[in-house]
């Protein structure tokens, strides 16, 4: 799943083998869920996992693991070259004006968006609550300019569609703008996450266009209030429609789990 072997992307940056055992024992104790390229609405149900730190051929060190995948998954794995992992690490925090309100967590790919990128659009969101910026490592991933913005509830509801012309969208914006050369012309997937109890409310884009984040930030405080209503285990990843300018349940779901008179323990949980 992750080698030391260094990683030219993010500027031939290696994991130390502490880092590698630390993986292990988070898949281990079941903390890592099990995603096809890092996309929430692709989920592997598995069992029986085992993952440890082992020395390979060239001198470096590796987390192997094994597990069993539910028959109706298989599917989603064809035509991957592999595994890989995401991470990030803390680049700094902006209290602003109204730490009180909530906090945001910022994420961004360190391959398209630079320290001083990230920082910036912390500074600009800040206004709307405490702001923590990360970069985000994607290894042996998807090559994507990827951002994942945790919006506390609070702030969700006190913005309400104020979100888009909130500071919120302004550190959006200026992300969006200020991608590096190399992925500049390739769309933005943007994760938008709200904490409610039981677990998260997650949102996705796709898109090279910051208007059209702004038109699904107004819309996301209405769609994460209708789930929060919702059992835990039955709120869907949702996705944005540009078209019809509305978050609409999973456009990618996959296939329905079949009826079992025996318990099994296939279930989707936050083990891996």
């Amino acid at each position: 799943m992750a080698t030391s072997h260094p990683v030219t992307k993010y500027g031939g940056v290696r994991l130390a083998s502490q880092a590698l055992q630390q993986m292990a024992d988070a898949l281990n104790a079941g903390q890592i869920p099990m995603l096809v390229e890092h996309d929430p609405r692709r989920r592997l149900r598995t069992r029986k996992l085992s993952a440890a730190v082992v020395d390979l051929p060239d001198g470096e060190r590796g987390v192997r693991l094994t597990f069993l995948v539910h028959p109706d998954d298989v599917g989603l794995m064809e035509g991957l070259p592999g595994m890989s992992f995401a991470t990030s690490e803390l680049i700094g925090s902006v209290e602003g004006p109204n730490p009180g309100w909530g906090t945001l967590e910022l994420r961004a790919d360190a391959a398209a968006f630079s320290d001083p990128v990230i920082a910036r659009a912390c500074e600009q969101m800040c206004t709307a609550g405490l702001t923590h910026g990360y970069r985000l490592m994607q290894f042996a991933g998807p090559d994507e300019a990827r951002i994942i913005l945790d919006i506390a509830y609070n702030i969700v509801v006190t913005l309400g569609p104020g979100l888009a012309t909130s500071a919120v969208y302004d550190g959006l914006r200026y992300l969006f703008r200020n991608r590096s050369k190399s992925s500049r012309n390739d769309p933005v997937h943007l994760e938008l996450a709200t904490s409610l109890r039981g677990g998260d409310v997650k949102a996705l884009i796709q898109t090279s266009d910051p208007d059209i984040a702004r038109a699904a930030l107004a819309a996301y405080s209405d769609a994460v209030q209708a789930l929060a209503s919702m059992p835990p285990d039955e709120r869907p990843v949702l996705d944005w429609d540009a078209q019809k300018r509305t978050w609409l349940p999973e456009l990618d779901l996959g296939p329905e789990e079949p009826e079992r008179d025996e318990p099994t323990d296939d279930e989707g949980t936050d083990a891996p």
